[in-house]
C-alpha cells in the first residue's frame, strides 16, 4: 500500500469505528489496520496499530502502516518518524517510497530524492534475487530428476550450479550429502559445518555429522550429536537406534 497524496484530503475522514476484536499477534493487528485503512478509517487504524506496537511486537510493517494512518490524517512529521523506523528495520521498496513522499511533503526534497533512489535500488536487488532463486530452483529440480535415476555425480553438479546462484539451505545440505556418498568427505565436511553454523538445530545435518564422527572412531562426539538430536526430536528413530548400537558395542 503506497500513499496516494491526492487520494483523499488528509484532514478529512469518514465516521470511524474504534471497536476491535481481541487480537494476539502482530500480523493480526496489521491485517485489521489494513482493513480500516481501506475504509478510510485513519484514526481507528492508528489506535489499533499503537495498541499492537505496545502490547505485541514492534515490527516494520506495523510502523509503516501507522505512518500511513498518520499521513492521511495530516500528521506528516509523525508519519515521517514512523516511516523512518520501518525503513530502519526492513529494506522494503514500498516503505522507502512512502518515506520519500512524506519527506517531499515536508519540503525535504534532497532527502526525498535519496529515499526514492533507495527504493528503486532495493526493488532492482529484489528482482535480481528472485531471478537467481528461480534459476537455482530449476537446477535443483534437474538434480532431483538425476537422483531418481541414482545418477549422483550429475545431481551433485546440478546442485552446485544452483548453489552458485542462490545459497539456500536445501542446496547446501544436498551438496554435503552427495559429496559424502561420493566419498569426497573432506569437502562434504566443509559444506556440512557451514550449514550447521546457520542451522544448528537441523536434525538431518546433526545426524550426518554424527555419522562422520562414528566413521572416524570419535565415539564421544558421535554420541553427543545423537543425544542432541533426541533433545530436539525425542522420537527420532535413527538417533535412538544408533545410540543403542553404540551402547551394545561398548558393553
Amino acid at each position: 500500500m503506497q500513499i496516494q497524496p491526492d487520494f483523499h484530503s488528509p484532514k478529512s475522514s469518514t465516521a470511524e469505528s474504534t471497536a476491535s476484536p481481541p487480537l494476539l499477534k502482530s500480523k493480526d493487528y496489521c491485517l485489521r489496520a489494513e482493513q480500516l485503512l481501506q475504509k478510510r478509517q485513519w484514526n481507528a487504524a492508528q489506535k489499533i496499530l499503537q495498541r499492537g506496537l505496545l502490547e505485541v511486537e514492534k515490527t516494520a510493517k506495523a510502523y509503516h502502516l501507522l505512518g500511513l494512518a498518520l499521513y492521511y490524517q495530516g500528521f506528516f512529521q509523525l508519519a515521517l518518524t514512523h516511516f523512518q523506523r520501518a525503513c530502519g528495520m526492513e529494506k522494503n521498496p514500498e516503505y522507502f517510497i512512502n518515506l520519500s513522499i512524506a519527506l517531499n511533503e515536508l519540503g525535504h526534497y534532497e532527502k526525498a530524492k535519496k529515499a526514492y533512489e533507495k527504493a528503486r535500488h532495493i526493488k532492482n536487488q529484489t528482482q535480481e534475487q528472485n531471478w537467481k532463486e528461480e534459476i537455482a530452483e530449476r537446477h535443483n529440480q534437474t538434480a532431483k530428476a538425476y537422483l531418481k535415476k541414482n545418477q549422483l555425480k550429475q545431481a551433485l553438479e546440478e546442485y552446485i550450479k544452483g548453489f552458485e546462484y542462490c545459497q539456500n539451505s536445501e542446496g547446501q545440505m544436498q551438496i554435503a550429502r552427495l559429496l559424502w556418498k561420493l566419498n569426497q568427505k573432506e569437502t562434504a565436511w566443509k559444506y556440512l559445518m557451514n550449514f550447521i553454523c546457520l542451522y544448528p538445530d537441523n536434525i538431518s545435518a546433526r545426524l550426518l555429522l554424527a555419522g562422520w564422527y562414528f566413521e572416524n572412531k570419535q565415539l564421544p562426539k558421535a554420541i553427543n550429536e545423537w543425544e542432541r538430536v533426541l533433545k530436539i526430536h525425542p522420537q527420532n528413530p535413527e538417533a535412538y537406534n544408533c545410540l543403542l548400537k553404540v551402547q551394545n558395542i561398548l558393553d
